[in-house]
């Protein structure tokens, strides 16, 4: 049965999937600044968590990481397979992920929190905290909001016509808050895009 978040996202993804990497195209210095905070490694087991089309499971493959990609939408899988038809992508929902306990060295969260409702981001968080072995490190790249309040302002009202439906509350919750109720804790912190985003590092052996 599909949840109105469900329906929602397999809608907007198949109307969108045939746009988005042209959208990435104007940060695509974001990936490279991504990479750089990850630093995969060979032979390091990786998730890509909502992977979409695939383009940073190919770019952390290409350190001869051994990278899975996961997304929900079959349209957005059917081009990152066409970019990568030797590319590991599955079909998949984050909140109930069809991998074993601690099956990862490495789970990256990149830009996919923000098109989730809160309930949906608290049952991805303890997903992806099951799936990564202990010792193992989690990445959550995406939006926040700038301390600057007028380029808060403008910009948040600016990037809200674009984006999701649940990007407005996203941005205003208390991710710290939502890491700590499911037993994470961020260990280093980026901001990037002059403060519209941020990368976090989590590590499981800070779980209680």
């Amino acid at each position: 049965m599909k949840t109105p978040y469900r329906k929602y996202i397999l809608k907007r993804f198949k109307t969108f999937a045939w746009i988005y990497d042209y959208t990435f195209l104007l940060i695509f210095w974001v990936r490279k600044q991504s990479l750089k905070f990850i630093d995969p490694k060979k032979d390091q087991k990786i998730l890509d968590l909502c992977c979409g089309t695939g383009t940073l499971s190919i770019k952390l493959a290409e350190f001869g990481a051994k990278v899975k990609g996961i997304d929900l939408s079959p349209h957005m899988l059917k081009k990152a397979r066409k970019k990568n038809p030797t590319g590991n992508f599955i079909e998949g929902d984050a909140t109930n992920l069809p991998f074993k306990d601690c099956e990862f060295d490495t789970v990256v969260a990149s830009f996919c929190l923000h098109e989730m409702p809160t309930e949906v981001i608290e049952k991805t968080l303890k997903e992806m905290g099951r799936v990564v072995r202990k010792n193992g490190e989690i990445f959550i790249i995406d939006f926040s909001l700038p301390k600057n309040r007028v380029l808060r302002f403008f910009g948040y009202n600016f990037l809200r016509i674009f984006e999701c439906a649940y990007y407005s509350n996203f941005v205003k919750l208390d991710l710290e808050k939502l890491l700590k109720s499911a037993k994470l804790t961020s260990t280093h912190k980026k901001s990037i895009l002059a403060g519209f985003g941020r990368m976090l590092k989590i590590k499981k052996s800070t779980w209680k």
